[in-house]
């Protein structure tokens, strides 16, 4: 009689605690966003745009679907160099409404605003190949919201980025002395987006609904050995 009452006792502190625990936010996952096509290595080998000194940056706007945020870990493009040395550079940059040459209304620019700096420790060859680029110094990012990478090499390096063999409704920019033309004859240039939600920290209410959970149980469990001496 006595076992049955604690064992009914447990039973719905364990519940209240599952209900607490289910109150507290999840961990989010990582994701990636690539317009990479999916014939070959996704990206056209002799199809590319050229990045030369800091003068001459290729940019290319991308949008996370979704809502909330999201971090920034690593962005891979497709580059080749030949042979001119030189450091390659991607920052993230938030949009202007500041047109570029030829692009239709609406399409934007890169502000100027780096919000994410990427680099990579890996050797830019002369065949073209995916190079991962990961983050330095990246601020939370909010999906749903339009970005740009931007290509930036130093003084006297020559870089080009390929085209996507996909599909995609964008197109690149390129900065000559950083005033922005838009290439409307070709298709978006090849890239990927990796990055994860932050984690989430449990909210105060949850805090203090979990902890009066835990405290009834102990005070509870405490009273009913008192009252019901097990048999």
């Amino acid at each position: 009689m006595n076992n049955s009452l604690l064992r009914k006792f447990y039973f719905c502190v364990f519940a209240a605690l599952v209900a607490a625990l289910s109150a507290v936010p999840a961990v989010g996952g990582n994701f990636t966003y690539s317009d990479y096509g999916s014939s070959g290595a996704g990206y056209y080998p002799n199809f590319s745009q050229f990045a030369a000194g800091p003068s001459n940056d290729v940019a290319e706007p991308f949008t996370m679907t979704g809502t909330g945020q999201f971090t920034l870990t690593d962005v891979i493009l497709p580059l080749s160099n030949p042979g001119s040395g030189g450091t390659v550079t991607v920052y993230v940059e938030s949009n202007s409404s500041t047109q570029a040459s030829g692009a239709p209304g609406g399409y934007g620019t890169p502000s100027g605003t780096i919000l994410g700096t990427l680099f990579t420790a890996a050797t830019i060859s002369s065949s073209p190949g995916k190079i991962t680029f990961t983050c330095s110094s990246c601020q939370n990012l909010t999906l749903g919201t339009k970005y740009w990478l931007v290509v930036d090499t130093t003084p006297g390096s020559l870089d080009y980025w390929y085209y996507t063999n996909g599909s995609g409704g964008t197109k690149p920019l390129v900065g000559w002395s950083l005033g922005w033309t838009y290439f409307s004859g070709d298709g978006p240039l090849a890239f990927e987006v990796d990055g994860k939600t932050p984690t989430a920290t449990p909210e105060p209410a949850s805090v203090v609904l979990l902890g009066t959970v835990v405290a009834g149980a102990l005070l509870g469990s405490a009273g009913l050995k008192r009252v019901l001496p097990l048999s």
